[in-house]
């Protein structure tokens, strides 16, 4: 019993698990520990955390424990508040050392409005840029406003080697080896000018540049990227319901699995006694792994949605989803596009 509550004590003392798993914010003081909740590290930022999101309720605060490096450990990433105006990334190492920061943050215009510089880390992903090649971080930024959403892609070291910019918000991000190849692609997912849900394809061995177009002094407008910026676009359509009732289908989520990509998408919403809407009708996509699609799936909800809503004639939800099939859309491209002129 001596010698094991020694080693107890020994184990607790100098083989501290350097893991982290969990974070905890008191003002500007920003905490990691362990499994364990013993704190590994902290960190002290210039100002505290405030709200800056149209849906903070629903993204909180962005913290990520991720091997970005591929040496095993784990870095923490961070986005806070920098300058007053955005967010930054903040990466962190194992030990709590500033590695770098970028800021995600700059004034966009556009001929009707000229956005102010405010930008929120969405989500951040890796990617490899070829077998056994070197990690790509892929970091997504949304406007507050959600009218433009912009993908930074980065180094392990933090060095900036290209970004993609789409309208409207940034809804998933995702990356995985959908081919088999060894090599990830990146997903980004958010709606055209149409209102229709869109899945831009990226492939991290050609990181998308950015030709700038015309804008007023200290704002920025991109109207296209250079060639090969997307490698694919994915166009799902909006489904009779949602047209009816004026509803903005979403993305929910995109799961990258041994069978393909599955999308999830919300066409409808319910509002409960608290007054906030929950996406409950939903249609999955499923597509295999060369992109095309499989199956199209309607929830329950959506069956019942749609029968309270439309005419209920017998096969009339059979129909709305051969339609739908028949509207998805996967665009390979080559040449010059652009994701800001509404596709």
């Amino acid at each position: 019993l001596l010698l094991n509550g020694v080693w107890q004590f020994a184990r607790s003392t100098f083989f501290v698990d350097r893991t982290p798993v969990t974070y905890s914010w008191v003002g500007n003081h920003f905490a990691v520990a362990n499994s364990l909740g013993k704190e590994l590290w902290q960190h002290a930022f210039q100002q505290p955390r405030t709200v800056r999101t149209r849906e903070d309720s629903e993204l909180g605060p962005f913290v990520r424990f991720l091997d970005i490096d591929g040496d095993g450990s784990l870095e923490t990433l961070v986005g806070h508040e920098d300058g007053g105006h955005g967010e930054a990334l903040f990466c962190f190492s194992p030990d709590g050392k500033l590695l770098w920061k970028l800021d995600g943050s700059i004034a966009y215009w556009q001929p009707a409005q000229t956005y102010s510089p405010a930008f929120r880390v969405r989500q951040v992903v890796t990617a490899m840029t070829e077998p056994e090649g070197t990690p790509i971080l892929a970091s997504g930024f949304e406007h507050v406003s959600g009218a433009v959403s912009r993908v930074i892609f980065v180094r392990p070291n933090g060095v900036k080697v290209g970004e993609y910019w789409q309208r409207n918000s940034l809804d998933d991000l995702v990356a995985g080896d959908l081919d088999g190849d060894r090599t990830s692609k990146i997903f980004v997912a958010g709606s055209n000018d149409a209102g229709r849900p869109t899945i831009a394809v990226i492939d991290p061995n050609q990181i998308p540049r950015l030709v700038p177009g015309q804008s007023p002094e200290g704002a920025v407008r991109f109207e296209r990227h250079s060639s090969g910026g997307e490698a694919a676009i994915i166009t799902l359509p909006k489904s009779g319901f949602a047209k009816n009732v004026g509803f903005q289908p979403r993305i929910l989520h995109l799961v990258i699995g041994s069978g393909g990509l599955r999308v999830v998408v919300s066409e409808g919403t319910m509002t409960p006694e608290n007054e906030v809407c929950q996406p409950v009708a939903h249609l999955i996509y499923q597509f295999d792994r060369q992109l095309k699609l499989m199956n199209l799936t309607p929830s329950r909800d959506f069956r019942s949605l749609f029968q309270s809503t439309l005419q209920n004639e017998p096969g009339s939800i059979d129909r709305e989803v051969e339609r739908m099939r028949d509207e998805v859309t996967v665009d390979w491209l080559g040449e010059e596009t652009s994701s800001l002129a509404g596709r």
